[in-house]
């Protein structure tokens, strides 16, 4: 099964047409028959009157497709193209590498086309399809070989970031919770003073999400705090946490304690800092850290 999937999938041919393929490759087309099979309508071939339209019967059999491909297969293989059932036919046509490609394009566009005079009352046939069809598999060739050459480029990679405001750093601090009480914080400190991206992460057992957030502001606070720095930008994507310390209440009991010591920090002599609620990108990932008691910081 997997080696028939990788087959149809390595056809060179738009997307939508593997898909397709496989559902020829386990005859699951919604032809007359199948609908039939189900109760629905008449089970023969709109073209031919009193054939069952099979798979078969549309892709290879009626008029309409046999037109293309007595102009596209070669005469030494006629006999087996137009005589075996439908597994050894699909097994001829995966044989050929390249015609393969051909194979399932004119099938998809047979049971295009055959829906479209169905349905469309304004469709006209091309007036040679098998032409029509090798100008198509063409096009998508060459379109495959231009993107090819294309990646070919050699590629530079850019850093793009906004210079940070003289004199200050960021803090992006972010809590997580696993479940059964295993939670952790973490953050990132960066800024035009600071070299390269201080990180801290801490891990905890028995502790709530909220909580885990405001650890995660008190950690940053005082290792900025240690550090020097006396300019901050403090990121937090925990809107509980942004309201309590904007209004510097007492929050929640589970957090009381923390919150003071937070708003005890925020009142000491820094020169000046702001904090924001924000889609910070850091880092879910903290609560899996199960089994650490305390990670200190580290320089990256």
């Amino acid at each position: 099964m997997t080696n028939d999937w990788d087959k149809v999938w390595k056809i060179e041919v738009p997307e939508r047409i593997p898909s397709f393929v496989w559902l020829i490759k386990h005859d699951r087309l919604l032809t007359r028959y199948r609908l039939n099979y189900v109760h629905i309508g008449e089970p023969y071939c709109y073209r031919c009157g009193n054939v069952m339209e099979t798979t078969l019967r549309v892709l290879r059999d009626c008029p309409l497709a046999m037109v293309i491909w007595l102009n596209a297969v070669n005469l030494q293989q006629c006999e087996a193209f137009f005589t075996v059932d439908l597994s050894d036919w699909i097994k001829i046509n995966f044989n050929q590498q390249k015609w393969v490609n051909f194979w399932a394009k004119a099938c998809h566009a047979l049971w295009t086309w055959r829906n479209k005079l169905i349905h469309d009352d304004d469709f006209i046939m091309p007036n040679r399809p098998w032409l029509e069809i090798s100008r198509r598999v063409q096009h998508y060739a060459n379109q495959i070989n231009v993107s090819s050459t294309v990646d070919l480029r050699n590629k530079v990679m850019t850093d793009i970031r906004w210079p940070a405001d003289p004199g200050w750093v960021k803090i992006n601090t972010n809590g997580a919770s696993k479940g059964g009480g295993v939670a952790g914080c973490g953050g990132v400190i960066r800024g035009e003073m600071v070299v390269g991206c201080v990180a801290l992460l801490k891990v905890w057992v028995f502790v709530v999400p909220y909580v885990a957030e405001l650890w995660g502001v008190l950690e940053g606070l005082q290792l900025v705090r240690a550090r020097g720095y006396l300019h901050f930008e403090l990121n937090i994507d925990y809107l509980a946490v942004v309201s309590v310390l904007a209004s510097k209440q007492g929050g929640a009991a589970a957090g009381w304690c923390l919150v003071q010591r937070i708003v005890s920090l925020l009142q000491q002599n820094w020169d000046d800092h702001r904090f924001y609620m924000r889609n910070v990108l850091l880092k879910y990932y903290l609560a899996d850290f199960v089994g650490c008691s305390n990670l200190h910081p580290v320089m990256r």
